[in-house]
């Protein structure tokens, strides 16, 4: 059986570690030890609900990092809204929807 993923190369997607950080970052390229992402955040549970915070503070945002395979739970698309908080929080531009 074929199985295709959700996502595709440039997407904003979320991951969960095993650590049980749930993280959102652009995927830059998938590879058979894992992935590697940039600008990548953590969620974190604030008193508005859901924030954001640099998952890694010691490396410049723009840098890509690869994430291993043996690390990662499960790999998916972002949800739109959240998606749009994402790039909103890492571009500083406002997305406007139709």
């Amino acid at each position: 059986m074929l199985i295709t993923t959700p996502y595709k190369e440039g997407d904003i997607v979320s991951f969960k570690v095993t650590s049980g950080e749930e993280i959102i970052a652009k995927l830059i390229e998938e590879e058979p030890s894992g992935i590697v992402v940039t600008k990548p955040f953590a969620l974190v549970p604030n008193n508005q609900g859901l924030g954001m915070m640099p998952w890694i503070m010691s490396i410049s945002p723009g840098e890509k990092i690869r994430v291993n395979t043996s690390t990662i739970m499960l790999v998916h698309k972002t949800e739109e809204g959240i998606s749009k908080q994402y790039l909103e929080t890492t571009t500083g531009l406002t997305m406007v929807t139709k």
